[in-house]
């Protein structure tokens, strides 16, 4: 096997954590028969603890391997979704999340860094294509999950198999891993991100709005904003999965040929011009087909980004303030949404996703940084 397939199904390995406890998430909200409100509380610990790992994570990696960190958190991350299953009040449950984000973001922190490492030693291009293997994972175990669950087995025989089958998966990929990145020549003290980061933490901050926002928020829209039925309004994740998923696949095969630039740039626009179109025309299917079109455009703009950071030395603490960032959008992003969309209606929240769409279209040409195809960096 090589390190890239290897490094692949680390990514569908992550993916799949979190799609096997996004599916648990219902059940374990009746179980404990509490507020939206107080689970909403517990909720936020899991970025809370991914906020933590982020900085820890950050500089280990330039003490250690990416190969090394990976493989450690990925072998613990699985079986840590038994722990909110298990979890018998709400103060429980914030700290299993608090531990599950910490070794998430961990994982998905050193494997980013594993695969930009990898792709700098190659011909062409992979940070799409692995998160499209992300994106499979979210997909696959959710699907099992509720399958299961359709036939009666116990969440807790259902977690204990996806976790096993899970390990076993990480483990075997660890194993051709490969080099990827090297622990630093000097590894004394802290080593702060470059500023060079500062301009792709910018660009984050937009992408990660409007895909958090369209996650979040999707689903809301076509339920309140254009009578759609619960049903129905349940596809609007699922639609912006597939198009991610769609557009992630071709990501690479489209970079090396236009740069990733020009990529962000023509994505973004598709994204603003899908929203605005359902957003004009108002019905159902014309929505979820929108998201489908809204979800290719935005898809790979988070692995170009993260492959320009990784690039940026000292390379662990530039990805880990790229990440940072994107976890405080998402963290803060939804009360803002839902704020706005009191104040001026779910329409009127959406056209925001507009407009930021255009705003990274128009911005990110002039950040040279963020190009990580060599053709097209000495023009950028």
């Amino acid at each position: 096997m090589s390190p890239r397939l290897a490094t692949f199904l680390m990514f569908v390995a992550n993916g799949a954590v979190v799609g096997t406890w996004v599916a648990f998430i219902p059940t374990v909200k009746e179980g404990l028969a509490v507020s939206a409100g107080a689970f909403g509380v517990a909720l936020l610990f899991g970025p809370l603890g991914a906020l933590v790992s982020q900085q820890i994570s950050g500089q280990l990696l330039v003490r250690f391997s990416s190969r090394r960190l990976v493989t450690l958190s990925g072998l613990v991350y699985p079986w840590l979704v038994l722990l909110p299953l298990a979890a018998p009040s709400v103060p429980v449950l914030a700290a299993s999340l608090f531990v599950m984000g910490y070794f998430n973001s961990m994982m998905d922190l050193t494997m980013n860094a594993h695969g930009v490492a990898l792709e700098e030693r190659g011909d062409d291009s992979i940070m799409s294509r692995l998160h499209a293997g992300w994106s499979l994972g979210g997909v696959i175990a959710p699907v099992a999950v509720a399958a299961a669950l359709e036939l009666g087995v116990d969440r807790r025989l259902e977690a204990v198999v996806a976790a096993a089958l899970l390990f076993v998966l990480i483990l075997f990929a660890a194993r051709h891993l490969g080099t990827g990145s090297t622990r630093a020549e000097h590894t004394d003290g802290l080593h702060l991100p470059s500023r060079a980061v500062l301009p792709l933490a910018g660009l984050i901050v937009l992408i990660a709005f409007v895909e958090g926002g369209l996650t979040d928020w999707g689903g809301v829209y076509l339920n309140e904003g254009i009578g759609a039925g619960a049903s129905v309004a349940a596809m609007a994740y699922a639609s912006l999965s597939l198009g991610m998923l769609v557009g992630r696949l071709g990501g690479d095969w489209t970079k090396d040929r236009i740069g990733s630039i020009r990529l962000m740039q023509l994505g973004m626009l598709m994204t603003a011009v899908a929203i605005a179109v359902f957003l004009l025309v108002g019905e159902p299917w014309v929505a979820l087909a929108g998201m489908v079109a809204a979800g290719i455009g935005v898809a790979n703009t988070v692995p170009q980004i993260f492959g320009a950071a990784g690039r940026i030395p000292p390379g662990g603490p530039s990805l880990s303030a790229v990440f940072t960032t994107l976890t405080l959008v998402f963290v803060a992003g939804p009360p803002f949404i839902g704020a706005t969309s009191d104040a001026v209606g779910i329409d009127g929240a959406f056209w925001l996703f507009v407009a930021a769409s255009i705003v990274v279209a128009i911005i990110v040409p002039r950040v040279p940084a963020a190009e990580t195809n060599p053709r097209f960096r000495r023009e950028a």
